[in-house]
């Protein structure tokens, strides 16, 4: 989980930066704006992967528990 937060804060602006300055090169106004809708998505997405990535981590400490006694 580590590795997919560092890749997403570091890819997350540089992509929509990219995709600003692609939209202004095409002439679109609020560029950015536009780029930073487009990508919200992308993070609801995200979301929704950890929230379904819960129950195993929460079965998972209910093992280790179990084991440990």
């Amino acid at each position: 989980m580590l590795a997919f937060n560092i890749i997403g804060q570091g890819g997350g602006p540089f992509a929509t930066g990219l995709l600003s300055d692609i939209l202004a090169a095409r002439g679109v106004a609020d560029s950015l704006r536009v780029a930073m809708l487009g990508v919200t998505p992308v993070a609801v997405i995200a979301a929704l992967c950890y929230f379904a990535q819960l129950r195993h981590v929460i079965d998972d400490a209910a093992a280790v528990e179990r084991d440990a006694a």
